[in-house]
């Protein structure tokens, strides 16, 4: 009970997402889908969150016990935005905070069209912004748009906060991504599995296999690799997406097909973390990112991390402490800092045992949560 002796009510927080299509898992949906676990025992806010589409990502939240909507947007467009609009209308809804293009679109619909009485702040959470085709720089150039709808922006990344130039009146809070640390709750034979032997040393690329990854440029430095150190080695790609065809091609023509091992998509974190466990060490070679999780995640297993000098990784990675930054595309400098980590296992090791640390102290789950609820009651007028 309250100071006044009524009934503490949780508020409600309607989260807005619009996950990968079925097959694939995206960074956001993995970062919203942890958050709402970690929140489960949130006495505060209630939290529920509205998807149209990937039935792997329903069953994850049914798993978790994650309350839900779920109106198909194969049903129509117009048709699943109304349904949710009449589910907030006979909702008492204190919070709607949207996670991505695509939800925030749903959300200025939602807010514009459909629900204009509706009077719940918005909170949006940017994660970052992908423009390497004329369709994603317009899809960009709309999704800015609708910041004007929201009461606070969240970006992850601090190079993100230039965002505030568009809307200056608008509250823009930095707050980094954090994660669950991976933790192996039964070890797996992921060698025998993958048919890497006892000898092979492992390198793994992590993500999907979209445009702005540039595992092309992965796949680059691997033929570095192989031509100049001559050992055992293989190297894992992890994820699924639409670039797996011509990146399978790429590895054929490189003549990688034997050095070069596709894993698709793993959502079992168990899996996940004996994999990590098992590489020497992580390579993200993006041309564009915000706060990666898959960076996170290695460094929760003390991996060192090799990586492009984009968007928000050099908060995560210090050059020469827990890895190295290199420009975007140079696969070369790629090449040449996995040699040099190849070489020397008592580097790895200080690299490693330094990620973990700055895992523990800046990017924990427990971390995010609590600088995110700071923001709900900011926007409820609360502190």
């Amino acid at each position: 009970m309250s100071a006044t002796g009524q009934i503490h009510k949780p508020k409600k927080v309607l989260h807005i997402l619009e996950p990968e299509p079925n097959g694939e898992i995206g960074g956001v949906d993995m970062h919203l889908l942890e958050f709402l676990k970690s929140q489960k025992n949130n006495k505060n806010f209630k939290h529920v969150i509205f998807i149209n589409q990937n039935q792997s990502y329903k069953e994850m939240l049914e798993k978790e016990n994650i309350d839900y909507l779920f109106f198909d947007k194969s049903l129509g467009y117009y048709n699943h935005i109304k349904s949710l609009a009449t589910w907030l209308k006979n909702n008492d809804v204190h919070i709607i905070n949207s996670h991505g293009y695509d939800a925030n679109y749903i959300t200025y619909f939602i807010k514009k069209v459909f629900c204009r009485t509706n009077k719940a702040p918005v909170v949006i959470c940017c994660q970052g912004w992908v423009q390497d085709t004329l369709f994603l720089k317009i899809k960009t150039f709309l999704d800015v748009y609708t910041y004007r709808i929201a009461t606070i922006l969240i970006v992850v990344g601090e190079h993100m906060l230039s965002i505030q130039s568009k809307y200056p009146k608008k509250t823009v809070e930095y707050i980094p991504n954090g994660v669950f640390p991976l933790e192996i709750t039964k070890k797996m034979d992921i060698r025998k599995k993958l048919g890497i032997s006892l000898q092979d040393k492992v390198i793994a690329c992590v993500g999907r296999l979209s445009s702005e990854k540039r595992m092309d440029i992965y796949l680059k430095a691997c033929k570095e690799i192989v031509s100049q150190y001559d050992k055992n080695i293989k190297f894992l790609i992890v994820g699924s997406g639409s670039q797996k065809r011509n990146l399978t091609g790429l590895a054929k023509k490189l003549e990688l097909q034997d050095k070069v091992i596709f894993t698709g998509l793993i959502l079992d974190r168990n899996e996940l973390a004996n994999i990590y466990n098992e590489i020497e060490f992580l390579m993200l070679t993006s041309d564009t990112e915000g706060t990666p999780r898959v960076i996170l995640e290695a460094m929760s297993c003390s991996r060192p991390i090799i990586a492009t000098n984009v968007g928000g990784i050099k908060k995560l990675v210090i050059d020469n402490e827990n890895g190295y930054l290199v420009p975007k595309e140079d696969y070369t400098s790629l090449a040449k800092y996995a040699i040099e980590l190849l070489k020397n296992e008592k580097k790895r090791t200080i690299l490693g045992k330094k990620s973990y640390e700055i895992y523990k102290k800046k990017f924990t789950m427990d971390q995010q949560g609590k600088l995110i609820n700071k923001v709900y009651n900011k926007v409820l007028g609360l502190s």
